[in-house]
């Protein structure tokens, strides 16, 4: 103590000098040091030598020891020392992301679910180069089984929570993360069941013909009087096939009846319409095809203004209508031994199959057969024959016994073909485009070479509703399908050396009656309720639904709706999905709509 304040001691109290805390104290105001390096020449009173020897000293000290004197010093600091200190934090965090291998920053993002991406995003520069990293969006769509298709789902011109959203999305469908609602649709079996993404069009063994809103399920629409056996629809209109062989169009707007054609002599099985063209198959062995009425340019926007009407509906909408009214049959396809169960066709190619086990190739244009499939139950892979080989019936002839496997389901797209029969099981073909760069240069002959080639179907994979793949060994090791020389008798291996039929006769316990694919999904309904799951691309099978419950899925399941408990399980007779929603109709006229758990992305 110095003698000064020694001094004030004994002064009155009136007489003593006041001490200012330090945060009134006026303090002149220097600008922050540019730089946070500390040099020897900013302490003037104290020598080089003992200032170097402190520096040198410090890191040595313990823990507590250099805790307690950056406390002093801190106390010793006036308001502007605070002010350059505030400045200069931020320069000594370290980003310890930023200096971690790639390798060791793609892991750490592993354990962040998608809906933290954002938020992890806005922490620094580096974290959100790191997360808009191609190399990480291609590990995380490769661990959930959709590493191929990670350049087409990941955009990085998107933002961060349209990309976050997708792969949540996409997560939650191949872990199982699922939610149900069910509703009754039909009292008898759905007999044939279509999905655009908002509304569900069913046909039931009860003769009605009923529209669903596929997210509340509510009946929109009905239509009645007739043995409904199959339907399709779009916007526009809703056509239906029935047990009297006649195709009838109905207004998709107002379900009024817009045209009856009689084009088959009994019961028409499945039906498809694209553009202009509607395709029908019968029970009475032939395919028919039929020219629609091509649609006015302003059929979508009908006007709601006050216009004349003839029977209370607006003038301008019974002239859309009647622009409907008019269907052409074009051509008769003859050739099936059985009756057609299915069929699906692009621009130029349609497929159909019979409850025979027959599958035709045909040319569309000209109605001219291309190639026949044949499947048995006792052999592993279907027989594809040519009909360019001159001696092909007698062929035909050799594989015409033992037990046919009838076709199920059929789907086609010009890039793939899967099929399925009654024995349980689906192939799955790749499909090699034919030239579209022709034009008008493509005609049967094109197409015939086509689907003749060796190399234009390549079996990508079989599987079975119990979820096993058929063959006993990899199906990768099959090349392309063999189309047969003459023999006939089955399967012929990569190199070239006829193959041993590893699938014995196979019981009809279980059904398949309709499966469907998309980029990565397969999915397939058996005649025990069960819809499985695949993922296509990795081949193996990801979980099962069954009623309103998951086999093999992650998570509970939301159930809602009517009876979604204690379900006796029906067999699966309809079948449709998208990116949303999987849809199923079972012999019990009941649906179920599932659709992946949404999560909220912070």
């Amino acid at each position: 103590m110095n003698h000064r304040n020694a001094a004030d001691m004994h002064r009155p109290a009136s007489a003593q000098r006041r001490i200012l805390p330090d945060s009134k104290r006026r303090v002149p105001n220097r600008p922050p040091i540019a730089s946070p390096a500390l040099e020897l020449n900013h302490f003037p009173h104290t020598s080089e030598s003992v200032t170097a020897q402190f520096l040198q000293s410090f890191p040595q000290l313990s823990p507590p020891h250099r805790h307690s004197i950056l406390l002093a010093l801190l106390k010793q600091c006036n308001p502007a020392d605070m002010v350059f200190l505030a400045a200069v934090m931020p320069r000594l965090h370290r980003d310890f992301l930023r200096l971690l291998p790639r390798e060791a920053s793609h892991r750490i993002v592993f354990y962040i679910h998608p809906r933290d991406f954002c938020t992890v995003a806005q922490v620094s520069k580096a974290w959100r180069q790191v997360l808009k990293d191609r190399l990480l969006w291609q590990k995380l769509y490769t661990r959930i089984g959709l590493g191929t298709l990670a350049t087409e789902y990941y955009q990085c011109h998107e933002a961060m929570k349209i990309n976050a959203k997708r792969l949540h999305s996409l997560s939650n469908w191949t872990e199982g993360q699922l939610e149900c609602i069910q509703f009754k649709a039909h009292n008898l079996a759905i007999l044939s069941l279509c999905f655009d993404g908002k509304r569900i069009v069913t046909a039931g063994a009860d003769k009605l013909v009923r529209m669903h809103d596929a997210i509340t399920g509510e009946c929109v629409m009905s239509l009645s009087g007739q043995d409904f056996t199959c339907v399709q629809f779009d916007d526009r209109q809703i056509i239906t096939g029935s047990a009297d062989g006649m195709v009838r169009i109905w207004a998709s707007k107002t379900g009024t009846l817009l045209h009856a054609s009689v084009g088959h002599t009994d019961a028409i099985t499945c039906l498809k319409f694209s553009s202009m063209i509607l395709i029908t198959g019968s029970a009475d062995r032939t395919v028919k095809i039929w020219e629609l009425a091509q649609a006015p340019a302003n059929n979508s926007k009908i006007s709601r203004s006050r216009s004349p009407t003839r029977n209370g509906r607006n003038t301008k909408t019974v002239a859309v209508e009647n622009q409907l009214d008019k269907v052409t049959m074009l051509r008769t396809l003859t050739g099936h031994q059985a009756g057609i169960k299915c069929l699906d066709f692009t621009q130029y190619v349609l497929i159909s199959g019979d409850v025979q086990g027959c599958l035709r190739i045909w040319h569309v244009q000209s109605g001219n057969c291309l190639s026949i499939v044949k499947i048995h139950t006792s052999l592993e892979l279907p027989v594809f024959f040519s009909l360019r080989k001159m001696h092909h019936d007698a062929d035909m002839r050799r594989t015409s016994g033992g037990d046919h496997d009838p076709v199920s389901c059929i789907c086609y797209n010009g890039r793939s073909l899967l099929f399925s029969t009654f024995s349980g099981r689906v192939f799955f073909y790749d499909v090699c485009p034919y030239e579209t760069d022709l034009g008008s240069g493509i005609v049967y002959e094109n197409i015939r070479d086509w689907a003749n080639a060796r190399t234009t179907f390549k079996l990508k994979g079989v599987y079975k509703t119990d979820a096993v793949r058929v063959a006993s060994r990899p199906v990768a090791t099959l090349s392309t399908p063999r189309h047969t020389t003459g023999t006939g008798t089955g399967p012929v291996a990569a190199d070239g050396n006829a193959t041993e039929n590893l699938l014995p006769a196979t019981t009809m316990r279980k059904w398949t009656l309709c499966a469907q694919l998309d980029e990565w999904k397969l999915i397939a309904g058996s005649s025990d309720g069960r819809c499985i799951v695949w993922n296509h691309l990795t081949g193996k099978s990801m979980y099962c639904l069954k009623g309103c419950t998951i086999e093999g899925g992650e998570g509970p399941v939301l159930l809602m709706g009517e009876n979604c408990q204690n379900e006796v399980e029906k067999a699966v007779t309809g079948l449709a999905f998208d990116d949303k929603y999987v849809v199923v109709g079972s012999a019990d006229g009941l649906i179920r709509v599932w659709s992946a758990k949404e999560g909220t992305v912070i």
